[in-house]
């Protein structure tokens, strides 16, 4: 019996570390990826467009709107950084 308890541990041990080791494996291709992709793609610099909004009811109900929407679909874990309004 107690063979077979030495033995079921031994297992265990076997069986958690190399799932920690494909874990670690996993987590470095998926970084090395990354890296990877970063390394060959273009970089993409934006600068955010402010226009100045003035007093128009209607574009501030608007962004009203859109903030509550924001806020229910995230469920008021949202941080709405900025709303860029383009007028035509």
């Amino acid at each position: 019996m107690e063979a077979t308890l030495i033995n079921g541990l031994k297992l265990l041990g076997v069986g958690m570390s190399m799932v920690f080791l494909i874990l670690a494996i996993i987590v470095l291709v998926g970084k090395f990826l990354i890296l990877a992709t970063n390394k060959f793609s273009s970089s993409i610099v934006t600068s955010p467009e402010v226009k100045d909004t003035g007093d128009d009811e209607k574009l501030k109900k608007h962004i009203a709107i859109v903030t509550a929407v924001a806020s229910q679909v995230a469920c008021n874990d949202a941080i709405i950084k900025s709303i860029n309004v383009k007028r035509k």
